[in-house]
């Protein structure tokens, strides 16, 4: 008997070769093996060789080529499948002992052979099993009286069953007339049929002529429509997926589930194929299907209800057939560019900015929703972007030019509109760029109103901190703290708080000294904290660093001498800050000024510890007094202060600290600044005695009175010494006053006369103990003379700045062209100067012989060592 190809599916091929004229005992039903020691012939054993075997539990039926047999190999544990017939030791033989059976039976019988074959494999993977042995394996035979009367036309016997049935299924009209579900169990019946006896590829071809003859049909009506088109294609598409569901059941064995060739196609895509032909013959009719369901769309978009649920089944079936991307997408997006721009220049054009961006914003939302209600999301990208484009995109520059202006300027609702456009501007090709160009003007704008408003330097620094704070909300609320917004906010606040040169350096200066005197101690440590990063933040826009220093240097100066200051601790910390910002460079001076305090006061201890091992007991000095010693090139103090009449006392007291001093301090000198000292006095008044806080020269005014009630302006300034201009200062702040503590002969007076009297009034009251005596600021006086003095000194400072940069470069290049020492000394300067107060500075430098003119190139310098 000769063993054919039986197998199906993926599984391998089995054949072998047994040779029929076999000896010992017959029988028709069966083989098996027969110990014999007798010895074949090569021959002999070359006809009785079995082919290598991959697995012979994966074949089923074996039909034989001489018509007699329809085999069944069955093994109970085999997993490896013997190469040769020697393996066996034996040839087959027949067996009449072994039991009769049928087609059916012997299938059954192989597959549960097969599944213990299959389990036993997945517990043991890694188990190495003995080949088996000679009663191990048996081959049962089926009389050919039990085959099919007419195996070759088992195909067509089934396929005529199977038609009558399929026709109704897919004729159009007939819904009510599918089979029912033991119908379909019986077609599926016939399917296996044929699939078990290898007929699968025959099938296979008789469903495909099936469908191409028949699913044409279940479209006539959508081929020559009478009524509304969307609702036929949508009607004639869910029969077309009805009707193919249930062929899919019916054919599901042949569908690549359960004995299908792998070659072969499933339902759906041979019925999908069908209608696909169908398309590419009417292909007119699916673009009026698609321009239908656009139309659909748009009416969606201008607020007209649609039945979503119908387009989302057109819109499937286009998907289903792979003509979405050909057919319906690219009318969708044309439709929808050309409904967006006429939209948009209509409604640009009758609405304001911040109506325009939400009605962009909302449609834009709209457009994403369509997407999980019925359209495939593979246009979704595409189609927003087209969205964009038209509604955001091209009007990105009229949207900045018509309505920026509005919204910075803090209309209501200013910044939720600020923010939507910035959202918009997104994803905008260069909307950034107008966005900040709009964000710059008005930053300039509103910063050039501050710096020219007249009568503001009071208030200008604090309208400066306002408006940063405005800005820094605006940038992290609207603008989501974007460096390219960031920076050019920095880049405009540079740009306007600078129009006043060093003005703003000063203002800051003035601003943080009013903040710092004791008259603000109840202002919180925390918030002043803060006041000073707001500060800082404000001195690193302005060029004239060293303008803020230098009256930062002079205001520091009174509030440490006169006792000013509303916390060391913060003063300190305002220098760290500074120190962080400009380096230690910059802080050098004020650091050192701090340091003389501190070592004036051990210096002040050690010389009373001497007054008191010096001095008898009863010329020890009972008041209490402080000396503050400081360094000239640190401190702000003016030379050539003119001397001023003190009382004895503090003559000695200041002659001995001098030779005190010296004597620590060989070589080194000490000049009085009484313009800067202070004092307290008790004043014996009729209503009781009050402690005066006054300044050095309002004490020697006072202390004249110890000795009659009145003076003259004239005895008094030969009494004191102090200059005119200082006694008047004086004088005012002592009759000013509600309640004066000197009164004024002829107040009518503008001005005092040598011959004026002033009386003191024994009347004075006070509702505190201690009064402080505030000193009288004459603007055309000390306040001009003080900013004088300061703008001096700024620029000797910068003429030595700009001369140490010249001669840095002039030896680090040894030549150097004009053009590059301008250009790299500008650059190292932290303030602003011009390219002739360079000039004229390199002119003073080469008459000083630091660098000369070269003898071959006159706009080139060589530097002199």
């Amino acid at each position: 008997m000769r063993l054919q190809n039986c197998a199906h599916n993926d599984y391998d091929a089995v054949t072998g070769i047994i040779n029929q004229n076999h000896g010992g005992s017959g029988g028709k039903h069966g083989f098996h093996h027969e110990n014999s020691s007798n010895k074949k012939t090569e021959s002999q054993r070359a006809s009785n060789m079995i082919e290598p075997l991959v697995d012979p539990l994966d074949a089923e039926l074996f039909n034989d080529n001489e018509g007699e047999f329809v085999a069944v190999v069955r093994a109970e544990s085999i997993v490896n499948a013997p190469t040769n017939v020697e393996t066996f030791g034996q040839p087959y033989v027949q067996d009449p002992n072994l039991p009769f059976t049928t087609a059916e039976e012997a299938r059954d019988e192989w597959t549960q052979a097969r599944m213990r074959r299959h389990t036993r494999r997945s517990f043991h993977p890694d188990e190495e099993l003995n080949l088996p042995g000679k009663d191990s394996i048996t081959c049962t035979t089926i009389p050919v009286d039990w085959r099919p009367d007419s195996f070759d036309n088992l195909v067509e016997k089934h396929w005529n069953v199977l038609q009558k049935d399929l026709i109704s299924v897919l004729n159009v009209g007939y819904r009510e007339g599918l089979p029912t579900t033991k119908s379909i169990t019986d077609l599926r019946d016939h399917v296996k049929t044929c699939i078990n006896y290898r007929r699968s590829t025959q099938l296979n071809e008789k469903l495909r002529g099936f469908l191409n003859e028949y699913v044409p049909s279940i479209f006539t009506v959508l081929l020559d429509p009478s009524g509304d088109l969307i609702t036929t294609a949508r009607d004639n598409w869910l029969i077309f997926k009805d009707k193919i569901s249930i062929l899919y059941e019916v054919f599901l064995d042949l569908n690549g589930h359960v004995g299908s060739a792998v070659a072969l196609r499933p339902v759906w895509p041979m019925a999908i194929q069908c209608v696909r032909v169908l398309l590419e013959d009417n292909f007119n009719v699916f673009e009026s299907v698609a321009d239908g369901v656009i139309q659909e769309i748009n009416n969606e978009r201008n607020g007209i209800q649609i039945d979503g649920d119908r387009v989302h089944k057109i819109i499937e079936m286009f998907v289903m057939l792979q003509a979405y991307e050909t057919i319906f997408e690219p009318r969708f997006f044309a439709a929808t560019q050309k409904f967006y721009e006429q939209e948009s220049q209509t409604m640009f054009a009758d609405t304001d900015v911040p109506k325009y961006l939400r009605h962009a914003e909302k449609r834009i939302r709209e457009e994403t929703l369509y997407y999980s209600s019925y359209l495939d999301l593979k246009s979704k990208g595409p189609n927003l972007r087209i969205v964009h484009k038209c509604l955001v995109t091209n009007h990105t520059a009229q949207i900045v030019e018509k309505g920026c202006k509005l919204l910075f300027n803090g209309a209501d609702g200013a910044e939720a509109d600020l923010s939507l456009m910035y959202q918009l501007f997104k994803d905008s090709e260069g909307g950034f760029d107008h966005l900040k160009e709009a964000f710059v003007a008005h930053v300039k704008q509103i910063g050039e109103a501050r710096m020219n408003a007249t009568g503001q330097e009071k208030t200008l620094v604090a309208d400066l901190l306002e408006t940063k704070a405005k800005l820094d909300r605006l940038v992290v609320q609207c603008f989501e703290k974007n460096p390219m917004f960031l920076e050019a906010q920095k880049d405009a606040f540079a740009y306007f708080i600078n129009l006043k040169k060093d003005k703003p350096a000063e203002l800051i200066a003035k601003f943080m000294d009013l903040k710092m005197k004791n008259v603000n101690k109840t202002l919180p440590e925390a918030e002043l904290d803060q006041l000073m990063d707001q500060v800082i933040m404000l001195f690193r826009f302005i060029s004239g660093k060293d303008v803020f220093e230098a009256f930062y240097k002079r205001d520091l100066s009174k509030r440490l001498l006169l006792g000013r200051c509303a916390s060391v601790d913060a003063e300190k910390s305002m220098l760290d800050k500074l120190r962080a910002e400009c380096g230690p460079g910059f802080t050098s001076k004020l650091e050192c000024m701090f340091k003389d305090m501190e070592i004036s006061k051990e210096l002040c201890a050690g010389f009373k510890e001497h007054l008191k091992d010096t001095l008898p007991v009863k010329q020890r000095i009972t008041a209490d007094f402080s000396i503050s010693v400081l360094t000239t090139s640190s401190w702000p103090v003016t030379d050539g202060i003119a001397e001023v009449s003190i009382p004895k006392q503090l003559c000695k007291l200041q002659t001995k600290f001098a030779k005190y001093y010296i004597d620590m301090n060989k070589g080194r000198r000490l000049a009085w600044h009484h313009d800067l000292a202070s004092a307290i006095l008790v004043g014996k008044f009729s209503k009781g005695k009050k402690e005066l806080d006054v300044s050095l020269y309002q004490a020697l005014v006072l202390l004249m009175f110890n000795d009659k009630n009145q003076f003259t302006f004239e005895e008094i300034q030969t009494a004191t010494q102090i200059e005119q201009s200082e006694l008047v200062r004086t004088l005012i702040a002592l009759i000013s006053v509600k309640n004066p503590i000197l009164i004024r002969e002829k107040a009518e007076n503008a001005r005092f006369i040598p011959t004026e009297v002033l009386k003191f009034n024994d009347k004075y009251h006070s509702k505190s103990y201690k009064v402080k005596i505030a000193q009288v600021q004459m603007k055309e006086t000390l306040q001009e003379k003080e900013h004088e003095q300061t703008e001096y000194e700024i620029q000797q400072d910068r003429q030595f700045v700009i001369d140490a940069g010249i001669v840095r470069l002039m030896k680090e290049h040894r030549r150097i062209t004009h053009q590059q020492l301008v250009h790299d000394l500008m650059d190292s300067l932290r303030f602003t100067s011009t390219v002739a107060d360079i000039k004229k500075r390199i002119e003073n430098l080469i008459e000083r012989e630091y660098l000369k003119r070269c003898d071959d190139d006159n706009q080139s310098y060589d530097y002199v060592a």
